[in-house]
């Protein structure tokens, strides 16, 4: 492809046209009346732009222009600075910069004689309507969302902190998509060291095509091949602002609605938004829920297995021939009952995700029933053990931000438990201390606000502290 453009205007508008193959791409020539060599041309794809722009701000102001044009005055320069009405324009004598900027949905200015042409900002912006995001809901709090368009969720940053400290760096990635991001983060209260490290992981990234910040998220992320998130993902802007002033950093992409922050702990799986916009006595018991569920999710299963298969002996003698009982004539081993129904589970909640919302809703609940009640009658599962599931499911359901782990773990300790008894489980919990000890979050311990422990280090994590006595993190964090 030809670096530079030509001088000659037909030659150029010839070359666009033999590269981008649209039939939306648009060429209109224009010849002034009083300056019949001041050929130019706007060039533009129709489904891209806003032509009441392209008509007001450009064609019509120039066609003014041209009508009084004193002669000797530098064209390009006169019309870039005075003439044209847009809020970005750019000057370049590159093809690359024309077709990059063309097709995103800028208007191209090519004049005559001239191996320059603008670009013009005339994008059309379609914008969703900021909606609660379905993962993040509240009971009290903003209702508002992340769309897919940058430049809005920026706007929605910039409405929540009005400071001259909010720093945004601005860059673009994928060789084919050319996608804008938006680095942000608090110049008084973020470590230069994060910033470094988080521009140094975005610059290695090669890739063809950047669709959505979950790209971003699993070629930048230490540990890639661990269960737990080491980089935060939200849709709420309220959420992205107060990581933003706990010092740490966040990244916006175009095209998506899901926000990145880091560094991200350990402790912030259980945060909730609700938390600071409930009372502190109930922020606090919500955030305690959510670890006791964490914990009797993936423990459950494997305590029961661990019980029923290795240690009757611990059981009450009631409780022990209750069991026994109930898993008479059961055709299917313990452990294989448990993961037949652990799989049922998991297929009723995937299907319930991927219908409409009425009937997924409907489709969860009867089917969570039905198939739960028919086991037991055709003595396929027992009963307790469709009680130990159904408590497994109902607490795994507390916090969506651990689904992935939690599936992994409840596995993992099913295995370790028919293996070797509470043996297993206790050898299963130090071994995942031991992995979640070793990990970190750009360069920051993956257990930061646990070690050293002090009052200081506590405050807001198990419990939520009343806001004028909480530190803020990035201070923690990183000194």
């Amino acid at each position: 492809m030809r670096r530079f453009l030509f001088s000659d205007l037909t030659d150029n508008v010839n070359h666009i046209k033999s590269v981008i193959c649209d039939d939306l791409l648009t060429a209109r020539f224009f010849s002034p009346p009083n300056s019949p060599k001041d050929n130019f041309c706007v060039i533009y794809l129709r489904n891209l732009v806003d032509n009441k722009i392209v008509n007001e701000g450009i064609v019509f102001p120039i066609m003014l222009f041209f009508q009084n044009r004193s002669s000797g005055e530098p064209l390009s320069e006169v019309l870039k600075e005075k003439i044209i009405v847009s809020s970005q324009i750019q000057l370049t004598n590159l093809m690359d910069e024309l077709f990059a900027g063309l097709l995103s949905g800028m208007t191209v200015l090519l004049l005559n004689n001239s191996t320059e042409c603008l670009l013009i900002e005339t994008n059309l912006r379609d914008v969703r309507a900021p909606q609660e995001p379905d993962n993040e809901k509240v009971l009290r709090g903003p209702r508002e969302s992340f769309v897919e368009s940058l430049d809005f969720n920026i706007q929605l940053i910039r409405r929540r902190i009005v400071s001259t400290d909010l720093h945004l760096d601005y860059q673009v990635i994928g060789k084919d998509t050319k996608t804008r991001i938006c680095i942000c983060y608090m110049q008084n209260l973020v470590s230069p060291d994060l910033v470094s490290i988080v521009k140094a992981r975005l610059a290695r990234l090669n890739f063809d095509g950047i669709l959505d910040t979950n790209i971003i998220n699993e070629q930048i992320k230490d540990a890639r091949y661990s269960p737990f998130k080491t980089i935060g993902v939200t849709e709420r802007p309220d959420v992205l602002a107060g990581k933003l002033l706990e010092g740490k950093v966040g990244i916006i992409a175009e095209g998506t609605p899901v926000a990145l922050s880091m560094p991200y702990l350990f402790i912030d799986n259980f945060y909730s938004p609700d938390d600071y916009y409930l009372n502190v006595y109930f922020a606090s018991f919500g955030r305690i829920l959510r670890m006791i569920g964490f914990v009797v999710s993936i423990l459950t299963p494997a305590l029961y297995i661990a019980i029923s298969t290795h240690h009757w002996e611990i059981i009450p003698s009631p409780m022990a021939l209750t069991i026994a009982h109930s898993q008479q004539d059961i055709p299917l081993p313990t452990i294989l009952e448990c993961v037949v129904m652990l799989i049922i589970f998991e297929l009723i909640r995937e299907t319930g995700l991927r219908t409409p919302i009425g009937i997924g809703q409907a489709l969860s609940i009867v089917g969570a029933i039905v198939i739960g009640q028919a086991a037991v009658q055709a003595r396929l599962v027992s009963s307790p053990m469709v009680i130990v599931i159904s408590l497994t499911a109902i607490t795994g359901l507390i916090n969506t931000k651990l689904k992935g782990l939690v599936i992994f773990a409840r596995i993992f300790f099913l295995l370790m438990a028919f293996l070797l008894g509470l043996f297993g489980i206790a050898l299963g919990v130090l071994l995942l201390i031991a992995h979640i000890a070793g990990l970190k979050s750009f360069n920051v311990s993956y257990l930061a606000n646990f070690w050293p422990l002090s009052r200081k280090n506590l405050q807001d994590h198990f419990i939520r502290f009343p806001k004028q006595n909480i530190h803020r993190q990035g201070e923690q964090e990183h000194g």
